[in-house]
């Protein structure tokens, strides 16, 4: 189980301040909260989307830190 520092906690808490893209609020949430001490199973429940999906996050958030969890621009044909 991954540990977030008061530190990540306080930046994570900082840019879901100013992030408008609800996505991104809600991977960071996950991660927020994983460092509360939830486990996936609690966090899956209360952002209603599956286990899967927050390891997804969490796994990509041990590896990439916070920019890993947000939006890269589109790909692909933009009509």
């Amino acid at each position: 189980m991954h540990k977030i520092s008061i530190e990540e906690a306080k930046k994570i808490s900082e840019i879901r301040n100013t992030i408008k893209d609800k996505k991104e609020d809600k991977r960071l949430h996950a991660i927020q909260l994983r460092g509360q001490g939830k486990s996936n199973k609690e966090i899956a429940e209360k952002l209603d989307t599956s286990i899967k999906v927050v390891n997804n996050w969490i796994c990509k958030y041990v590896k990439e830190g916070i920019e890993g969890l947000l939006s890269k621009g589109q790909k692909g044909n933009h009509r």
